[in-house]
């Protein structure tokens, strides 16, 4: 028992300072050390950090698949975006991809300073960020003004990020939490007059290419929690709504230079400084 409290220990600082190969190392331990005592293994899942952690390699499995692999009905080809999908109704999802000539950092900024994705993201109203307990999760409200009848609609949001060496990629997950709480703290109830809407899985995976060209694939299950949309039109709206998303984050990534991103490297240098760090740990950039 002491032992896997101390590996405990070890996975949560692994985790809160975002160094991945730890956590998967102390996880190989902590497999290993529940092969010999099986009936420690709900010991392990009250460690919050721990259980989050399994969640998230869940969902990267599942998320990975999801972006890299084929069996996709094309829907658009043009202007170099792609725009896939599969499945239907609640099932239906949808996957864009888009290679960009920029740098991956000046790609990766665009896509990560969160309150200003209201300022490219037509359906976007606001952001607010409830919880950042890494550099690397993020967990907020996400506010929706879609046409009628799916207009004011809010969406819980966690994010995590995780390399993907083989592919010389990082993969940023983002899912409606499963429950009314995020590691240790509560996730605020909805607001009156929005109504809440769930991802239950998605995914935007940024890979390097060389140093002035990268590319962006985002695939994305969404369920707007209504009854009187008939499917098809939910989807066929998503799939419009994937291209325009596509082309305003290549506009934005395209000026990125004397942009508020740009600023936004300085002024976050921290933030930057371990965002840096984790590409050439991860990627080798």
């Amino acid at each position: 028992m002491g032992k896997l409290q101390t590996l405990l220990e070890e996975f949560k600082a692994a985790f809160n300072s975002d160094n991945v190969e730890a956590q998967l190392r102390i996880h190989e331990k902590i497999e290993k050390y529940h092969n010999q005592h099986p009936n420690l293994k709900k010991t392990s899942q009250k460690c919050v950090e721990y259980k989050k952690f399994l969640e998230e390699t869940d969902c990267f499995d599942m998320c990975l698949e999801l972006l890299l692999n084929s069996g996709w009905d094309l829907e658009y080809e043009g202007s170099e975006i792609l725009v896939e999908s599969r499945g239907s109704g609640a099932d239906f999802m949808s996957r864009a991809s888009l290679v960009i000539n920029a740098p991956l950092l000046s790609t990766i900024s665009v896509i990560t300073e969160v309150d200003l994705l209201s300022t490219w993201v037509q359906v976007l109203n606001g952001v607010e960020t409830i919880a950042e307990p890494t550099n690397s999760r993020k967990l907020g409200f996400y506010n929706f003004w879609f046409p009628w009848p799916l207009s004011d609609r809010q969406c819980v949001l966690e994010f995590s990020t995780y390399p993907v060496k083989s592919e010389q990629g990082i993969l940023f997950m983002m899912k409606t939490p499963e429950n009314s709480k995020y590691l240790n703290i509560d996730i605020p109830g909805p607001v009156e007059g929005l109504v809440r809407m769930n991802i239950p899985i998605g995914g935007v995976f940024v890979q390097y290419i060389s140093p002035m060209l990268t590319k962006v694939v985002i695939v994305v299950q969404a369920n707007g929690n209504i009854s009187s949309l008939p499917d098809w039109l939910f989807n066929f709206g998503t799939k419009r709504i994937m291209y325009y998303l596509m082309d305003a984050l290549r506009n934005q990534i395209l000026n990125f230079q004397g942009s508020v991103y740009e600023r936004r490297v300085t002024e976050r240098e921290g933030y930057y400084r371990f965002l840096c760090q984790y590409i050439q740990q991860n990627i080798g950039d």
